[in-house]
C-alpha cells in the first residue's frame, strides 16, 4: 500500500495515529541558520588543516549545549588546535555554553580559541567566568 503524497494543503506527512502530527522543527525562516535547525541551535564546521570555523546560529543553552560541545571536542579530537567559534547569529547564549569553551580548554589546553561576534552580554558573561583572558574575545 502506497501513502499519498502531502498535498499543497498539507504541511508535512500525514498523521499519526490518535490524530496527533508530527512537530515541524524551525526553519530558515524562523532563525535564519540554514535549512534546519535542532533544538533551536545549528553548529556548523569548516576545518582546515589545525584550524576551524565553528558558527553557532539560534540559541545556547541547557537543552542544547551538548551539540556545541560534542563539536568543538570532536574537533579537538582530531587535530584542531586554533578555533575561530562565530556567534554573530546567536540568540541567546548563557552559562552552559560558557562551559562547553571551559570544557574545550581544560580537554586542550595548547589551542588558541577565538571568539567572534559574540554580543555584549556574552562577553560578559565570559568575563565572569574568568574565561575573557584565555579566550581571545
Amino acid at each position: 500500500m502506497t501513502r499519498p503524497a502531502p498535498g499543497p494543503h498539507t504541511d508535512g506527512p500525514p498523521p499519526r495515529a490518535g490524530g496527533a502530527t508530527r512537530r515541524s522543527l524551525p526553519t530558515t525562516d524562523a532563525l535564519g541558520c540554514g535549512p534546519s535547525v535542532i533544538d533551536d541551535m545549528v553548529v556548523s564546521m569548516s576545518v582546515q588543516g589545525d584550524r576551524a570555523l565553528v558558527s553557532v546560529c539560534g540559541e545556547v543553552d541547557l537543552s542544547n549545549v551538548h551539540h556545541l560541545d560534542d563539536a568543538l571536542q570532536m574537533l579537538g579530537r582530531h587535530g584542531v588546535r586554533h578555533f575561530l567559534i562565530d556567534l554573530d547569529r546567536v540568540e541567546f547564549f548563557d552559562s552552559h555554553g560558557v562551559g562547553a569553551f571551559a570544557h574545550l580548554l581544560a580537554e586542550h589546553p595548547r589551542s588558541r580559541v577565538t571568539v567572534a561576534g559574540a554580543s555584549r552580554l556574552t562577553k560578559h558573561l565570559l568575563d565572569l567566568a574568568g574565561l575573557a583572558g584565555t579566550l581571545f574575545v
